[in-house]
C-alpha cells in the first residue's frame, strides 16, 4: 500500500501523542493566566509555536538519534510495534535531520522574539534550557538516555521546564505558588516516560540502553507507576491545601477523583502487560496517558472555576 506524503509525516511526528506535550502547556497557560488574573494571545501565541516547533524537533532528532536502537527492535519484533520512521523508511535520513534542525531553528526564534520584543527576558534561555536537556539525552557525550538517566530528563522538560515556560510566557512572573502544581504533572510525567519503555525492554537490552526497564525489570517499573500516581495526587492536594486561604483545598476531589478512576483502571490491566506482551502494554499505556491528561485538564478546569467564584 502506497504512503502519501501528508500521511508519512503525521507517522513520523507521532500525532496521536501530541497531547503529551500540549497538556502540559495548557497547565502552564493557565496557571500563568491565574498568576496574571488575565489571558493574553501574546503570551500564548508565541510559547505555542515555539512548543510545537520544538516538539517537531524533538520527535525528528530523537528518530535519527534511535536509528540503531529502533532497526534492532524491528527486526526483533516485525510486528510489535507502531511505525518507525528510518527503519520503515518514513522518511530519508538526510531529511529527518534537515527537518529537526530547521524546526528547532524555528523554536529558538520564537523564544527570541518573546524574550526581545515580549517582555519575558528569561524565555530564551529557559528554552536554550531544554535544548541542551534534550542534546544530553540522545546525544553525545552525556547521551543519558541510554546510560539510565532519560526518563528523569523527560520528567524534567516535559514535566517541569514546559509547563514553567508557559506560565512565564503569559504572566511574566518567574516563579509564584501556583506554580507548584506543576510538581505533581512532574512526577505523572515521570510515570509516562516509564510507561513508554515497556516494549522496549528487550531491544534496548540488545542495543546496549540503559533505562529503567532495563535496570529494574517490567514487573518493578509498573510498581513504581502505580506510586506515582498517588504521589502526584498527593503533591496536588499538598499545593492545595498550602493555598486554601485562596481557594477550598476540596476542589482537589475532582483532580483526585480522575487519578484514582484511571489508577484503579490501570491496576485492572498491569497483570497483563508484562515483558513480550505488546497488545496488553498498548493497552496499560493508553490508560495510563490517558488518566495523565484528563486529570491534568480537569485540574486546570477546577483551578479557572475557583478563580472566577472564590478569588
Amino acid at each position: 500500500m502506497t504512503i502519501g506524503f501528508l500521511q508519512r509525516y503525521g507517522l513520523a511526528l507521532k500525532i496521536n501523542g501530541w497531547p503529551k506535550i500540549l497538556v502540559p502547556s495548557l497547565l502552564g497557560q493557565l496557571l500563568g493566566s491565574l498568576v496574571a488574573t488575565r489571558f493574553t494571545l501574546r503570551g500564548a501565541g508565541l510559547p505555542l509555536a515555539f512548543t510545537l516547533a520544538g516538539l517537531v524537533y524533538i520527535l525528528l532528532l530523537n528518530d535519527w538519534g534511535d536509528e540503531a536502537v529502533d532497526r534492532i527492535k524491528r527486526r526483533m519484533f516485525p510486528h510489535s510495534s507502531g511505525p518507525k520512521t528510518l527503519p520503515d523508511g518514513l522518511l530519508p535520513r538526510g531529511q529527518v535531520l534537515r527537518g529537526g534542525i530547521l524546526a528547532l531553528l524555528l523554536a529558538l526564534g520564537c523564544a527570541a522574539a518573546l524574550s526581545s520584543g515580549g517582555g519575558r527576558p528569561w524565555f530564551l534561555p529557559g528554552a536554550g534550557l531544554g535544548v541542551l536537556l534534550f542534546q544530553a539525552y540522545s546525544f553525545a557525550p552525556c547521551k543519558l538516555n541510554y546510560r539510565g538517566g532519560g526518563e528523569l530528563l523527560e520528567m524534567l522538560g516535559v514535566g517541569v521546564l514546559l509547563p514553567w515556560l508557559h506560565a512565564y510566557g503569559q504572566a511574566g512572573v518567574l516563579w509564584h505558588p501556583l506554580y507548584g502544581y506543576g510538581g505533581g504533572f512532574a512526577l505523572l510525567s515521570l510515570a509516562s516516560a516509564l510507561a513508554s519503555g515497556l516494549s522496549d525492554e528487550e531491544s534496548d537490552l540488545v542495543g546496549g540502553k540503559r533505562t529503567f526497564i532495563t535496570l529494574w525489570g517490567n514487573d518493578r517499573v509498573r510498581k513504581h507507576i502505580d506510586h506515582l500516581l498517588i504521589f502526584a495526587g498527593t503533591a496536588w492536594l499538598f499545593v492545595a491545601l498550602e493555598r486554601r486561604e485562596s481557594s477550598p483545598w476540596w476542589l482537589m476531589l475532582a483532580p483526585l477523583g480522575c487519578l484514582w478512576y484511571f489508577g484503579w483502571r490501570l491496576r485492572q490491566l498491569s497483570a497483563e502487560a508484562v515483558t513480550r506482551a505488546f497488545a496488553a502494554q498498548s493497552a496499560y499505556k493508553k490508560v495510563l496517558h490517558h488518566g495523565i491528561w484528563v486529570s491534568t485538564l480537569v485540574l486546570a478546569l477546577v483551578l479557572g472555576l475557583a478563580e472566577r467564584i472564590f478569588y
